[in-house]
């Protein structure tokens, strides 16, 4: 079991390198050997989980979004089930991603509402920046007494045409 742990984690390993040097479809099968040996049982919740996000890395840079979906969706249930916060945290960019690009594809508003992934309003800006100045608004964090002596609005340059807009609420509303 042990032997089979490590050459998973093996499989992970030098299919996240074939990603790195573009390879995906080399990485996609490398990691298909990975899912069927975990489906019979082999591996661990983080093994699981890292195959599956690396698999809808790859999916996703080969343009099959609807893949990539299922595979965020697999590593999000599977970090779920496990307890597993930094592998959700992934999948759930994974997730984001992929929506926001089948979105760009499609421009299916059912894209819009596919989880509980807090930034996706940043991809959009991300992706307006491109060919437009965009300052995004940051929504302020939870109301502290030292706001009351904060200082004025910030407006911070992230890159290109990317702007965030960011402010604190001085009185508790």
């Amino acid at each position: 079991l042990g032997d089979e742990r490590s050459v998973l984690a093996s499989h992970v390993s030098i299919a996240h390198d074939l990603a790195g040097r573009g390879e995906h479809r080399r990485a996609i099968a490398v990691l298909e050997r990975a899912l069927a040996a975990i489906r019979r049982g082999g591996g661990t919740p983080e093994i699981a989980a890292s195959t599956h996000i690396n698999m809808s890395l790859s999916l996703m840079e080969i343009g099959d979004l609807d893949g990539a979906i299922q595979q965020g969706e697999a590593a999000l249930e599977t970090g779920r089930r496990s307890g597993l916060q930094h592998h959700m945290f992934l999948a759930r960019v994974n997730l984001a991603e992929a929506h926001f690009k089948r979105y760009l594809g499609k421009g299916d508003p059912a894209d819009e509402a596919w989880g509980d992934v807090w930034f996706s309003k940043h991809n959009y800006a991300y992706e307006l920046a491109r060919n437009n100045r965009v300052t995004f608004v940051d929504p302020p964090g939870p109301w502290r007494p030292w706001n009351l002596l904060s200082p004025a609005p910030k407006i911070t340059h992230v890159m290109g045409d990317l702007y965030v807009l960011r402010y604190r609420n001085r009185l508790p509303v």
